[in-house]
């Protein structure tokens, strides 16, 4: 199985990477969509442990007291999956870290009052261009699922109460959180790492929905 690789700045002591697989067809929301679509993150998951530390099944998943996935034999290795209509994510590193993908997201007055801060509600408004404000909003959205799932909780706060507006600058939040993205034509996706080691690479590996077949 091959996949093309490109890099991001983080931890280069540490083994981070990254698995992208976008989904070809997109499906009615539903119990069988989620199902489906849990099961292709738990394989690429295997493909990627299976890759970065030669074991050879998918250790048992237990989880935390909010839900957060972890394996219990092997705490050492950190692991995070999103799964979404615009494809399948999934981080394995070792530090702590969330993910999330979405479709790009049409910021609605609604979700705006929902999601953003107000400092992040100025910087939104204040694009005239509605592609670069649609982005703006969606990297806003993934930051935030990223960073929750990242620190254990998922959301369990009032998301208009955190904010991120830093972040899309490049900087890190509380000194330990590193945020990166991923820009896809039609998805956003982002990445929180908590580390307090200087960056430096993050692999990210792009993979075909067909090789899910072969994994």
């Amino acid at each position: 199985m091959t996949g093309k690789k490109s890099v991001l700045h983080c931890a280069k002591e540490e083994k981070n990477v990254i698995y992208l697989m976008r989904t070809k067809e997109r499906m009615e929301k539903s119990a069988a969509r989620h199902k489906i679509q849990s099961n292709m993150a738990k394989r690429v998951l295997l493909y990627g442990i299976r890759k970065e530390y030669s074991l050879k099944e998918l250790p048992a998943i237990g989880k935390g007291i909010y839900g957060k996935p972890y394996f219990p034999e092997y705490p050492e290795i950190c692991f995070n999956y999103s799964h979404a209509d615009a494809g399948i994510l999934c981080g394995i590193a070792e530090t702590p870290l969330g993910v999330d993908i979405e479709r790009l997201i049409h910021p609605t007055e609604r979700l705006i009052r929902a999601v953003c801060h107000e400092n992040e509600k100025k910087m939104l408004l204040a694009i005239e261009d509605p592609a670069v404000q649609i982005r703006y909003f969606s990297k806003i959205w993934t930051a935030k699922e990223s960073y929750l799932k990242c620190i254990g909780t998922g959301i369990r706060q009032k998301l208009s109460n955190l904010d991120l507006s830093e972040v899309l600058d490049g900087k890190t939040y509380e000194e330990v959180y590193h945020f990166f993205f991923l820009d896809g034509e039609d998805f956003q996706a982002a990445v929180c790492l908590k580390t307090k080691k200087m960056l430096s690479n993050l692999s990210v590996i792009y993979m075909e929905e067909n090789e899910n077949n072969n994994l």
